[in-house]
């Protein structure tokens, strides 16, 4: 994903887990984050949380293909964009994208 949106001339940053992308959102100013709800160390549901804390107004786009009912709805509760289910649809995803 992270290659095709580059392609389209994103500006992509990666991280590999909730710890780097708090590091990512210290060190940039992000017009979205795409992160998926399961990650290693912390994950998204806590990294969403602490990123909120961070810059409240960001937009969040969350990523899942094993969320519950109660995941989505404390999802829903601190605030995101939209919810992805994996497998993703760029169509979808694109509904949230800002303008490259």
């Amino acid at each position: 994903m992270a290659d095709i949106l580059d392609d389209m001339n994103y500006d992509v940053n990666i991280a590999n887990s909730g710890y780097k992308a708090l590091e990512l959102v210290d060190e940039h100013e992000f017009n979205m984050t795409l992160m998926d709800v399961r990650m290693p160390g912390l994950d998204g549901l806590e990294t969403l949380k602490l990123m909120r804390q961070k810059r409240p107004s960001m937009k969040v786009v969350m990523v899942t293909a094993y969320a519950n009912d109660a995941t989505l709805d404390e999802i829903k509760t601190i605030g995101v964009e939209g919810i992805l289910f994996k497998p993703i649809k760029f169509p979808e995803l694109f509904k949230y994208m800002p303008l490259a």
